[in-house]
């Protein structure tokens, strides 16, 4: 998930350095760094695939280990421009295609985040995108500074609360100086244009001339990158929840959020039971915001982590609402969730909150995150230009503070090597696949209103009612699948989508 309702441990490290361009240096391929889970087997098992020369072992990956793939590391310059400087080690993970003539280009999948681990969070495509894995492997590449590649994490930040404006900034900058002393890496090496180097040198190592891409929310912003660097590589590219790299994301999330919302109440008010249930509902949002405007409310539910008692504030309905509204199964609660508040049934609403937040108020996160946020052009986040495009949004003052906590908190973030054309759009004649859901309150379509002026072969599907990223949901699969083996838009068939993609139905009392 690309965006965040607020910036976690942000604040890393004030440094001052120098900014060489990053150049191109062929990696190497070392010895396999100890793993977990190599004994398990592989599918098909008579083929042998190598990285570099080195022979993949077979593993098992994802979030609980449960998928066959061949595994190795990839050996590549912190510094490409220093080749012989510090190393890390990219972990690989080859998901092999049932087939045992597989297609030569495979479909490298790039995790979201910032932060995403593919080899966890991306094993599941081999079993929803069934025709891919029968005719082609799947790819997976741990980004450098997640997962097995170089993770770089910082703790919990210090406590700040009441002190000074001076003393937080002393407070955090010692924090952050202690945090890069215990780091082995130079942290502004860590963003999307070396890693999409990486992702090449990777494609090299394995011997595939051209490769499919595949990107989903920040993992879509990634793979323009890719285009803007190894278009040569690319046979087809699919952009699953997606934002063009020209438009700026987090400047219009907030009217991102109220379109979204907005589409909810009209699709509760065109459905009998919703509507019946909840007569009144945006009148009741309405009057729930501004009685937490007043007054914070108190509950019996313990927070997690203090296990002091949740206190909802506006902010933390309103996060809580632009969370839901991220899937089709959360949003369908959200009419539930507006109506219990408005009823007084905050313990519930609490439960709720801890339930669409995954029950964690946890600190700490990965550096290349925040590298990331604070470097490139794409993440702009200028909270004059936040007011101005969601001066109407329900979303707006949690908007407002997130653009400002970042600003300051990017004073603290060595700033990462970046292209100098960063602001540039990617632009393509490969064939590209974009999904998105129409009621994505972060990546909608508008967001990705320019791609047949920038991919003039390309083709935008909209799952209508959905949230964010939709290429796994109803006969969306198929329609990937499909675009993947025939590797153009050209008659390809998406009538699927205006029955094939379900809404589940509304929570009612």
């Amino acid at each position: 998930m690309r965006p965040r309702t607020g910036i976690l441990a942000i604040a890393f490290l004030a440094i001052a350095c120098a900014s060489p361009p990053a150049g191109s240096v062929a990696p190497s391929t070392g010895a396999l760094p100890p793993s977990p889970r190599t004994s398990a087997p592989a599918s098909p098992e008579a083929r042998t695939l190598a990285l570099g020369g080195t022979p993949l072992e077979k593993c098992q990956i994802g979030t609980f280990g449960s998928t066959s793939a061949l595994c190795g590391y990839l050996t590549v310059p912190e510094d490409p421009a220093s080749p012989a400087g510090r190393t890390i080690h990219l972990r690989v993970a080859v998901i092999p295609a049932r087939s045992a003539t597989p297609e030569p280009d495979p479909v490298f999948m790039v995790a979201g985040g910032p932060g995403g681990v593919a080899t966890a969070s991306l094993a599941w495509a081999a079993d929803t995108f069934s025709g891919i894995h029968e005719s082609r492997d799947i790819v997976l590449v741990d980004q450098r500074g997640v997962g097995s590649s170089n993770a770089l994490l910082v703790g919990p930040s210090p406590d700040i609360t009441g002190l000074s404006e001076a003393e937080i900034d002393a407070t955090i900058r010692a924090w952050a100086t202690a945090e890069l002393a215990k780091l082995d890496a130079d942290p502004r090496y860590y963003t999307t244009t070396i890693a999409m180097d990486d992702l090449d040198a990777v494609r090299d190592a394995l011997a595939y001339e051209q490769i499919n891409l595949f990107g989903a929310s920040y993992g879509a912003t990634a793979v323009q990158y890719y285009i803007r660097q190894h278009e040569d590589r690319l046979r087809s590219v699919v952009l699953d929840g997606a934002t063009l790299l020209e438009v700026p994301i987090f400047e219009r999330i907030a009217a991102s959020s109220q379109a979204a919302l907005d589409e909810l109440f009209e699709r509760c008010a065109a459905d009998s039971a919703c509507t019946t249930a909840y007569p009144d509902l945006e009148t009741e949002f309405d009057e729930v915001l501004a009685e937490l405007d007043v007054e914070p409310v108190t509950t019996t539910i313990p927070t997690p982590g203090t296990r002091e008692p949740m206190v909802i504030d506006v902010s933390t309905f309103t996060g809580a609402v632009h969370n839901g509204l991220l899937g089709a199964s959360t949003s369908a609660h959200l009419p539930w969730f507006i109506d219990a508040a408005a009823d007084g049934r905050w313990d519930e609403v609490a439960n709720a909150i801890l339930t669409v937040s995954g029950g964690s108020g946890g600190d700490g996160g990965p550096v290349m995150a925040a590298v990331i946020r604070c470097s490139e052009a794409w993440a702009r986040y200028d909270p004059a230009k936040v007011a101005r495009a969601g001066a109407e949004s329900y979303y707006l003052d949690v908007q407002l503070a997130a653009a400002a906590e970042q600003a300051l908190s990017c004073q603290y973030v060595p700033h990462g090597i970046v292209p100098v054309d960063d602001t540039e759009p990617a632009r393509t004649d490969v064939p590209v696949l974009l999904v998105v859901g129409s009621a994505d309150p972060q990546d909608p379509p508008s967001n990705v209103a320019a791609a047949p002026e920038l991919f003039p072969n390309s083709r935008t599907v909209v799952a209508e009612g959905h949230g964010h990223t939709v290429a796994h949901l109803g006969c969306m699969p198929t329609i990937v699948d499909a675009f993947i083996a025939a590797g153009t838009v050209d008659g390809l068939d998406t009538s699927c989508v205006a029955d094939g993609v379900p809404l589940p139905p509304f929570q009612l009392p």
